[in-house]
């Protein structure tokens, strides 16, 4: 169980970065480096090493959601490990 934990954990480490990556990548490489009104893209944002496009207010919604889909699986990654680990020490000083 405690291998089926870990493997799903790693993939949602890896989907949530990827998800992350594309979001960035595309958002530096297609959006407007100046503000076009006609188009909505309006707010301006950092992406990728600091570049600064401008996007639309669903863009930002989207990379906003994928940031803190990101921060949030980190988190239940560190907790679930911390948690493993108390249990694998308890264990340990029970069988002894």
């Amino acid at each position: 169980m405690r291998k089926a934990g870990t493997i799903l954990v790693f993939v949602g480490l890896i989907a949530s970065f990827g998800w992350l990556n594309y979001l960035d990548t595309t958002f530096a490489s297609n959006l407007p480096r100046v503000a076009n009104e006609a188009t909505g893209h309006t707010v301006p944002i950092s992406v990728r090493h600091g570049t600064q496009v401008f996007a639309s207010t669903s863009d930002v919604r989207r990379l906003s959601l994928a940031r803190g889909l990101f921060y949030f699986v980190i988190t239940c990654a560190l907790v679930g490990f911390a948690i493993q680990e108390v249990a694998k020490r308890r264990r340990a000083v029970g069988s002894e």
